[in-house]
């Protein structure tokens, strides 16, 4: 941890879609560590509770409220800021949303991945980009069941999963096309089915559980026989904050593709995932099983032998243990207590 913080310590970053809930987590990562943060991107996210208690918080944090896809805009705060490492995760991350609006989903997270991009090669100051995909990136196909591999196939069968997809082709095109014009280095990110304190996006369980808590109502649960790979927020950023490390101190070496999944172990069903909840008490109202009108894969499992070997990062998760934080932090942060700094604790106890 402590190579980390000198690391990032009067780094200039810039976060795009810092307003959202993995962004506003990384936010908060960046400011413990010592670096002058940038946050850009739209405010009316679905984390948006989060993201202000953060504002509150860390006012030292600069907060621009723009459109990835407003290249002036974009151009103008790189150009004023400087930064030196860039972690993009501005895009639209819902499977749902696919469906209901195609359109707008590939324009953001296409094309918004092309902005970062132009942008970040013709600026001399930056020495790594982070492009924050998914674990939807891969093709597949429900043959087999596989833990996906950085080098397998990539594919997409709905609006979502193609639009990433297309995301990482396009940020390996630019790293091939341009890897002269400049010393960036370039590289993606795929984590699995990320959980944590700050997440209201609808259709997603956590969230879900909340609503239905607070409104005192039935828990409605799609598709309970899906697997997928569960991991706590935290993980995934310790693994996105190495990599932004080791990219920029040897842009060649580092550049490409990492998978930061979570424990075999936690690769289970939403059935048993609703099971521990249940075991732990920390669910407390009905439970059924509706019929999913999205249509998903039924299962998914990421290899992170790479950034292992390569990071030195680790899953630190105990899922059960995650899941009784997230719970107590939700909680702090619906009553307004002091979400920021537990949250911060929680940092401090796992990223390394």
């Amino acid at each position: 941890m402590e190579n980390l913080r000198n690391f990032y310590s009067n780094k200039n970053v810039l976060v795009t879609g810092g307003h959202g809930f993995k962004g506003t987590w990384l936010c908060l990562a960046l400011n413990y560590y010592g670096s002058n943060v940038l946050s850009y991107g739209l405010i009316n996210s679905s984390s948006l509770d989060f993201h202000n208690a953060l504002r509150r918080k860390n006012k030292e944090i600069i907060f621009v409220e723009g459109n990835i896809l407003d290249k002036n805009k974009l151009n103008k705060s790189i150009n004023e800021f400087k930064p030196d490492i860039v972690f993009h995760l501005a895009a639209d991350p819902l499977v749902s949303s696919g469906y209901e609006r195609p359109y707008s989903m590939f324009e953001t997270n296409i094309m918004g991945t092309v902005s970062i991009l132009e942008a970040c090669i013709q600026n001399n100051t930056i020495g790594a980009l982070v492009n924050v995909t998914t674990d939807k990136v891969y093709k597949n196909d429900q043959n087999t069941n596989p833990a996906f591999s950085e080098d397998q196939e990539l594919g997409g069968d709905d609006p979502y999963s193609a639009s990433k997809a297309c995301s990482e082709i396009i940020t390996n095109a630019y790293r091939e096309s341009f890897k002269n014009k400049n010393d960036i280095g370039i590289a993606t990110a795929r984590a699995g089915n990320v959980i944590g304190i700050g997440d209201f996006s609808k259709n997603r369980l956590f969230p879900d559980i909340i609503r239905s808590e607070i409104e005192n109502k039935e828990l409605s649960i799609r598709n309970p026989k899906s697997v997928r790979p569960w991991q706590d927020v935290i993980d995934p950023i310790n693994g996105y904050l190495k990599l932004g490390y080791y990219l920029y101190l040897n842009p060649d070496k580092y550049a490409g593709a990492y998978n930061f999944g979570p424990s075999p172990s936690q690769i289970i069903s939403v059935e048993e995932l609703i099971k521990n909840l249940i075991n732990a008490k920390l669910i407390n109202i009905p439970v059924k099983y509706v019929e999913n009108y999205i249509k998903e894969k039924n299962f998914l499992s990421l290899s992170s032998k790479k950034a292992i070997k390569y990071l030195n990062w680790s899953n630190n998760s105990n899922l059960i243990e995650d899941l009784k934080n997230i719970k107590r932090g939700y909680e702090l942060l619906i009553k307004n207590h002091n979400v920021i700094d537990y949250c911060q604790d929680l940092l401090i106890q796992k990223i390394n």
